[in-house]
């Protein structure tokens, strides 16, 4: 399930990570995660992410020194970066995530669910 963050200048859509940790490193991982199959640049991963470029470049920093992103390509002057898919544990971590929504998803689906089998009051004038 993918929630707006109302806090953000820009309007974001959070996925799962974003909404359970929060924090500018969740919010970039739930961005590559949803787009791994595409490289970005810092300047793009933060926006899409709605966090700072100053956060964002810190943190995919520490993401590729970790070797979860990794360096792709120069578009320009630009560095491109992706989702290091070559990882083991980020295809690991790619299925905890999905297993995470899907949890999650089922939990919305059983409210909704269970308030519709709820009986309407009825109402007297």
């Amino acid at each position: 399930m993918i929630t707006e963050d109302s806090t953000a200048k820009d309007k974001v859509l959070l996925g799962t990570l974003g909404r359970i940790f929060g924090g500018v490193t969740a919010k970039i991982l739930d961005f590559m995660i949803i787009h791994r199959n595409w490289d970005y640049s810092k300047q793009d991963l933060a926006k899409n992410s709605g966090v700072s470029l100053r956060h964002a470049i810190l943190a995919i920093e520490k993401l590729e020194k970790h070797e979860f992103v990794k360096y792709t390509r120069n578009v320009g002057a630009t560095h491109m970066y992706q989702l290091n898919l070559e990882n083991d544990l980020i295809r690991q971590f790619v299925q905890c995530v999905r297993t995470m929504s899907e949890q999650e998803f089922q939990k919305e689906a059983d409210k909704i669910n269970n308030y519709q089998k709820q009986p309407v009051a009825a109402i007297s004038v």
